[in-house]
């Protein structure tokens, strides 16, 4: 809240209705609770949060075993490279995705992803545990990093894109705290299983590394820093 000077970034969502509408994540309340069973965190950094789904599934979780841990939502919620292609062209779009609009745009062609986010968050109850950082993803790392701030988690579901996902992942490291964990998601497409394979390789070998398939095989890997 000190970033705000005390405003809630929260307030906005008001303006544009609070109710929850359902999105869609592959994060599992089993892989939240499994990281904090191993971390103990104290701070969870989420890059990457679109609507809001994985972090209302870390809140639930969170919640549920009443732990004191603070989530930081960087994302600067102006849509992904593949997203700005979905929406313009829908015969591109995912299967099962046909009708979504992954760029919640207004009739003034403004994307409003941030208020949709901000208003599942408030629509499911969990703004006082998430703070909403909307920066990219670099900018929002760099920051916490100048802060002296160090997640015991860091779940990366962000750029999606080839070379700029070996990025995120390496800043990405460098903050994390040490014992920390660096978990991501969609390791089904290529660009982000070259960039992280890539990324692995290039780490120390006192590092654990750790995949799983989650509910379906696009689900994410694990990366566990060593002490």
């Amino acid at each position: 809240t000190t970033l705000y000077q005390g405003r809630s970034p929260f307030s906005l969502a008001e303006k544009y209705g609070t109710e929850y509408r359902k999105t869609f994540s592959n994060l599992l309340h089993a892989e939240v609770s499994l990281a904090l069973d191993i971390t103990n965190a104290s701070l969870w950094v989420e890059i990457g949060s679109f609507l809001g789904r994985s972090a209302i599934t870390t809140a639930e979780a969170i919640k549920k075993r009443r732990a004191d841990t603070q989530i930081l939502c960087i994302d600067p919620w102006t849509g992904a490279t593949g997203q700005w292609i979905w929406h313009a062209f829908p015969s591109k779009r995912p299967l099962g995705y046909e009708t979504f609009d992954h760029l919640q745009m207004d009739e003034y062609g403004t994307v409003r992803i941030y208020e949709r986010f901000l208003a599942n968050i408030v629509g499911a109850g969990h703004h006082d545990v998430i703070v909403p950082i909307r920066a990219p993803s670099i900018v929002g790392m760099k920051l916490l990093r100048r802060l002296e701030q160090q997640p015991q988690v860091i779940y990366l579901d962000s750029a999606h894109e080839a070379d700029e996902t070996f990025l995120e992942l390496t800043v990405a490291w460098a903050l994390l705290a040490p014992g920390g964990l660096l978990m991501g998601d969609d390791f089904g497409w290529e660009a982000v299983r070259h960039d992280l394979l890539k990324f692995v390789a290039n780490i120390s070998t006192g590092d654990e590394v750790k995949g799983h398939g989650g509910r379906n095989p696009t689900a994410g890997i694990t990366v566990i820093k060593g002490t």
